[in-house]
């Protein structure tokens, strides 16, 4: 049986509660403190998309094709709230949506990424966002004079 998302975090609260009854059972404050928590979360990356879509009127054309992404991709990111892109992927929508600086960096978090000053290719994106170059191909062509071939940009 295949459970949707909310359903399997509820499934497993509900287990974690039934083993860990309990009151000194040295798990169940953890258990209760990360059950507080899941309510604490922020916005998905998905629902951040979709927000930044709204506020810059964009259509899902108009950022999938500007970076050269597959509409069925696309379509699932949007469709499946829980998604969890890959950092290409994110970066390619921050682009794609032509967010600031700040922007990507709340975008990327949201999928648990941030850009690094110790990696060349994160130097890189921030200084092509920084400087509002967003066309993926002069990117590309720039992440491969760096010798930064080792990330699937294409």
């Amino acid at each position: 049986m295949i459970l949707k998302y909310d359903d399997f975090v509820h499934a497993v609260l509900a287990y974690t509660r039934q083993v860990y009854t309990g009151p000194d059972h040295p798990c169940l404050p953890v258990t209760l403190h990360l059950a507080a928590r899941e309510a604490e979360l922020g916005p998905s990356f998905t629902c951040r998309v979709r927000r930044y879509m709204e506020a810059r009127r964009l259509s899902p054309p108009a950022v999938y094709n500007t970076v050269d992404m597959d509409r069925r991709l696309f379509s699932k990111i949007m469709h499946d709230e829980h998604y969890q892109p890959t950092k290409v992927t994110a970066l390619k929508i921050a682009l794609g949506l032509r967010l600031n600086l700040d922007d990507t960096l709340t975008l990327l978090n949201s999928a648990g990424y941030t850009l690094s000053h110790s990696i060349l290719f994160d130097v890189i994106m921030e200084y092509c966002i920084v400087h509002q170059q967003y066309d993926v191909y002069n990117i590309g062509a720039l992440l491969h004079d760096f010798k930064v071939d080792d990330v699937c940009w294409t």
